[in-house]
C-alpha cells in the first residue's frame, strides 16, 4: 500500500499585463529619443526582464518589417528606458539611425517575464515625436563684419555647419 500525506500544490502565474505609461496615449511633441516608462511589475515571481518595441504601423503583427525599435529580455532597463543605440536597436526604416523621425505616429508596448515565462503585451500607446529643430545658424567668418578694400569677387566663408542634435 502506498500513503500520501501532506500534498501541497502551487501554482505560479505569469506575470500581470504591464501598461505603457509614457509617452502616453496620443501624445504629440514627444522627444525623438523619449524615454519610455511601464507599469510597477506584479506577480508572483521576481520580474526577470522586459521586451520594449516601437512600431511606425498598426496593427503591430502585420509585417515584422515595421517595427523600428526594440530592446529583448532586458535586465537593467525593466520598467523604464531611453530608446537609443545604447539600449536598444534600431532597425527597418531606422536602421542604422540613433533617433525616431520626426512627425511620424509611432506605437510603443512591453512585456514583462518572469521564470514561468512572458506576459502579454501591453495595449499599444501611439505617440508623435516633434519637428526636426533647425541646425546651427551659420556665422559670416570672411570677409569680416564692416572690412573694406575687399576684392571684387571676395572669397567668401562661414562657420562649419553645425546639427547639436543631429536629426538632419
Amino acid at each position: 500500500p502506498v500513503e500520501v500525506d501532506n500534498v501541497q500544490l502551487r501554482y505560479y502565474a505569469l506575470p500581470n499585463i504591464p501598461a505603457v505609461i509614457s509617452p502616453a496615449n496620443n501624445a504629440t511633441g514627444v522627444s525623438r529619443n523619449p524615454t519610455l516608462t511601464s507599469s510597477a511589475y506584479a506577480g508572483s515571481l521576481t520580474h526577470v526582464n522586459s521586451d520594449w518595441e516601437i512600431w511606425d504601423a498598426y496593427p503591430l503583427t502585420a509585417q515584422a518589417s515595421n517595427k523600428i525599435w526594440s530592446k529583448d529580455n532586458d535586465t537593467t532597463n525593466m520598467t523604464s528606458i531611453v530608446v537609443n543605440t545604447a539600449n536598444g536597436t534600431f532597425a527597418n526604416a531606422l536602421s542604422g539611425k540613433d533617433k525616431l523621425g520626426p512627425v511620424i505616429n509611432y506605437w510603443v508596448r512591453v512585456r514583462y517575464q518572469n521564470s514561468v515565462g512572458d506576459s502579454a503585451w501591453s495595449t499599444s500607446n501611439l505617440f508623435t515625436p516633434s519637428v526636426n529643430e533647425v541646425p546651427v545658424t551659420p556665422v559670416n567668418t570672411a570677409p569680416a563684419n564692416n572690412a573694406t578694400n575687399q576684392a571684387l569677387r571676395p572669397q567668401l566663408q562661414s562657420s562649419v555647419y553645425s546639427d547639436t542634435n543631429n536629426d538632419a
